[in-house]
C-alpha cells in the first residue's frame, strides 16, 4: 500500500511538472506600482513646466536688456512684444503652481521635494534664474502650509526657507550670505553671487533679443509703423491727425456700446486692475483699496476663475472665491476673455468662447453690474 501510494505521488508530481512546462514562462519581474507610476509622471509634468516657465523668464530678460538705449520706434516694439512674453510668463508660472497645489497625494508632495531639489542646487543654474520661481514657492508655502501630513508641511517649510534666501538675491545680488542662511548648505540654495552682467552674458548664449522678436512678430508691423516720439513734420502730424479722426468715427458708431476716458466727469480716475484674480495679491490690492475707500474694475482672466466644460456647465476654480472676496468688497467684476491669448489671431467662434466662458464663470462668482469687456492683449 505504501509503495502503490508512492507511485501515484510520483505519477502525479510527473505529470504536474510536465504541465507547467508547457506553460508559458511567467515573468520574474514585480509588476510597477501605481504609485511609482503616478509619480514618475507627475515629476515629468511638473519638470516639464519648470523649464517652460524657465525659458520664458530667461527670453524676458533678454528681450529687455538695454532696451532703454534703443531708439523709440525699436523701444515701442521691445515694449509691445515684451507685454505678450510678461503675460506668457504668467501663464506659465499659474500653470506650475496649479500643478504643485492640486491636492496633497503623497506621489504629488514626492515630484514637488523632487523638484525642489532641483530648484534648489541644479549646477548649470544661476542664482537669479531660481528668481523664476518665485510665485510657485508662494504657492506652495501658502497652499501646504495648512497639510495635515508631515510631508507636507516640510515642503511648506522648506519652499520658505528657499524664498528667504530669494529675498537675499533680491535685495543685494552681490551681498555676503547672512549667517541666518548657513542651514541652506546643505539642504536649499546656496548663493554662489555671481554678477548680473555674467548672467546676462550668459541668457545671451541661449537667445538673442532679434530672435525672440521674431518669435512674436505678429504684432510689430503695427509697433514699428508708428511715427518717432518727438519728430515733428508733416508725417507725424498728418498720422496723429488721422489716428484722432478714426477714433472720432469709432465713437460715434458705437458710443451705446465703448466706455472712453474723456466720457467720465473732469478729474476723475478709474481704477482698473486686469489678469486676476490671483491666490495672493488680489487681497492685498482689496485691501488698499479699503484703506483708501476706493472703488475699483476687475477684469478677470477666466482660466483663473475656474472652467466651462464641454456641456457648459460652469466648474469654479480656486480664483472664483477670490473674485467673490472682490464682489464683496463693493468692486465690479469684468471680463478680459478666457485665456489671454492675442484674439486677432482667433476664428470666430473661439472669440465667442472666449469671451462666452468667461461670462458664465463671473456670473458663477456672482458678478453683478454692467458687463464689461477688456480685450486681452489690446495695449
Amino acid at each position: 500500500m505504501f509503495r502503490r501510494a508512492g507511485l501515484t505521488l510520483a505519477v502525479t508530481l510527473s505529470t504536474s511538472l510536465l504541465l507547467s512546462a508547457c506553460q508559458p514562462a511567467k515573468s520574474s519581474l514585480p509588476a510597477p506600482a501605481p504609485a511609482a507610476s503616478a509619480h514618475a509622471g507627475q515629476l515629468a509634468t511638473l519638470q516639464r513646466g519648470a523649464d517652460e516657465l524657465l525659458a520664458h523668464y530667461r527670453q524676458m530678460i533678454v528681450l529687455m536688456d538695454g532696451e532703454r538705449a534703443l531708439k523709440p520706434a525699436a523701444r515701442r516694439a521691445v515694449a509691445s512684444v515684451g507685454q505678450l512674453l510678461f503675460h506668457d510668463l504668467q501663464t506659465k508660472t499659474q500653470a506650475l503652481s496649479a500643478l504643485g497645489t492640486e491636492s496633497a497625494d503623497p506621489a504629488l508632495l514626492a515630484a514637488l521635494a523632487q523638484l525642489l531639489d532641483r530648484i534648489e542646487s541644479e549646477p548649470t543654474w544661476f542664482d537669479a534664474d531660481r528668481l523664476a520661481f518665485k510665485e510657485f514657492l508662494s504657492a506652495l508655502a501658502q497652499f501646504h502650509g495648512s497639510s495635515q501630513s508631515l510631508a507636507g508641511i516640510k515642503l511648506a517649510k522648506r519652499a520658505n526657507e528657499d524664498l528667504a534666501v530669494l529675498a537675499e538675491v533680491e535685495q543685494s545680488y552681490e551681498a555676503e550670505l547672512k549667517d541666518s542662511f548657513g542651514r541652506f548648505a546643505k539642504r536649499g540654495i546656496e548663493l554662489k553671487r555671481e554678477k548680473w552682467s555674467d548672467y546676462v552674458a550668459k541668457l545671451r548664449g541661449l537667445y538673442s533679443r532679434e530672435q525672440i522678436m521674431k518669435d512674436y512678430a505678429t504684432i510689430l508691423p503695427y509697433a514699428t509703423a508708428m511715427p518717432d516720439a518727438g519728430k515733428s513734420g508733416a508725417p507725424a502730424a498728418a498720422a496723429e491727425a488721422a489716428s484722432e479722426a478714426g477714433r472720432e468715427a469709432t465713437r460715434g458708431a458705437t458710443e451705446q456700446r465703448e466706455l472712453f476716458g474723456d466720457s467720465l466727469p473732469p478729474k476723475t480716475v478709474l481704477l482698473t486692475f486686469d489678469d486676476g484674480p490671483h491666490p495672493r495679491y488680489t487681497d492685498e490690492i482689496l485691501d488698499i483699496l479699503k484703506r483708501y475707500q476706493a472703488p475699483a474694475v476687475f477684469f478677470q482672466l477666466g482660466q483663473n476663475l475656474g472652467k466651462v466644460d464641454d456641456k457648459g456647465q460652469v466648474l469654479p476654480g480656486h480664483g472664483s472665491k477670490v473674485a467673490q472676496r472682490v464682489q464683496a468688497a463693493g468692486h465690479m467684476l469684468a471680463n478680459h476673455s478666457f485665456s489671454h491669448g492675442l484674439m486677432s489671431k482667433f476664428e470666430l467662434d473661439k472669440v465667442r468662447r472666449e469671451a462666452a466662458d468667461t461670462e458664465a464663470l463671473l456670473d458663477g462668482a456672482g458678478r453683478s453690474g454692467a458687463p464689461l469687456f477688456r480685450m486681452g492683449r489690446s495695449a
